[in-house]
């Protein structure tokens, strides 16, 4: 039997955590870009994620064949402990909050993006849409802003 089951279990949970990351990295990406940049950063995004998928399998390959499993699986480890410890200081998404008015509301769009918390403020079809960051401004700031 051997390592087999151990194998088999680690693709799976691979391909799980895989299939997993790619829809939220790529949600985060668009909550965090405006919306005149959404193509450019998951075009970007994406080049640098097969990229890295690139890089990875030959460098994982290049280690596995010349310093063995224990070398590649020191790399990863570290690897994964520098990127836990990256993630204490991205922002959470969750932050960023979009307020969704009549597009007929009259407003100076430069002069709202100047106020403290605001991300970016634009006009669609329906809408006029304000996105801030809630732990600088809040909804009933904003709408006082705006005289709505």
């Amino acid at each position: 039997l051997g390592h087999k089951p151990l194998f088999y279990a680690g693709v799976i949970i691979f391909f799980i955590g895989f299939n997993l990351h790619e829809p939220i990295l790529q949600s985060m990406a668009s909550k965090f870009s405006k919306v005149s940049q959404k193509g450019a950063v998951l075009g970007i995004f994406n080049a640098f994620g097969y990229m890295g998928s690139f890089i990875g399998g030959i460098g994982g390959g290049t280690l596995l064949k010349f310093y063995g499993l224990s070398a590649l699986s020191a790399v990863v480890t570290v690897l994964c402990v520098v990127w836990l410890i990256a993630l204490k200081w991205l922002d959470n998404p969750n932050i960023f909050k979009n307020i969704y008015l009549p597009s007929s509301t009259d407003a100076d769009l430069a002069e709202i993006e100047k106020q403290k918390g605001i991300v970016e403020c634009y006009k669609n079809a329906q809408n006029l849409v304000v996105k801030y960051n809630s732990k600088l401004t809040n909804e009933a700031e904003i709408k006082q802003i705006l005289g709505v």
